[in-house]
């Protein structure tokens, strides 16, 4: 899925992976710095709007030259946390050795970037849709890692309130 950003006019690439079989490897390559990509566990995921939405905040970030964490790919995973802990973002929602499915958020790919990312990560299956993603979520956690509420489902959708603790973050920081 390629989607063109609103406020940067940067191009994003989200792939779907589902069952990688060499975890251990691109953990270990994202910690050393060497994938040109943001790499998510895919179990943190409901909507692709959640990556498109931290993609515009860390490309916006990038261009302001007020990046919290060192590169746009890292940007991007921290903000998809509603909270201010860099490290924590990245525990919970970066990849991890343990991580089964993954997100991988191209900036601006070439096809070799692209190319490159998908030699590099073994999986059972590049997944075409969000729908199908979306099937691998665990709804549960998501709340939890979001703090939301049953109740405050009655009167929004999850994604909803998803991106509204994403936005709060934001504008707390007050760094956009």
């Amino acid at each position: 899925m390629i989607q063109k950003l609103s406020l940067t006019s940067d191009q994003v690439e989200i792939l779907y992976l589902r069952e990688v079989l060499n975890s251990d490897k691109v953990y270990d390559a994202i910690r050393q710095g060497d994938f040109p990509a943001a790499v998510l566990d895919g179990n943190t995921f409901l909507d692709a709007f959640q990556f498109l939405i931290a993609a515009q905040i860390a490309t916006l970030n990038a261009r302001r030259g007020k990046l919290v964490t060192h590169d746009v790919f890292s940007e991007i995973v921290f903000s998809l946390s509603a909270r201010k802990n860099v490290r924590e973002a990245f525990s919970t929602f970066g990849f991890q050795s343990s991580s089964k499915n993954a997100v991988v958020v191209l900036v601006n790919p070439d096809p070799n970037t692209k190319e490159s990312v998908l030699k590099r990560i073994s999986c059972a299956e590049m997944l075409e849709t969000n729908e199908d993603m979306v099937k691998y979520c665990n709804i549960q956690d998501l709340m939890q890692l979001y703090q939301i509420e049953q109740q405050e489902l009655l009167e929004s959708t999850l994604l909803d309130a998803v991106i509204t603790r994403i936005a709060t973050k934001i504008v707390n920081n007050s760094h956009i």
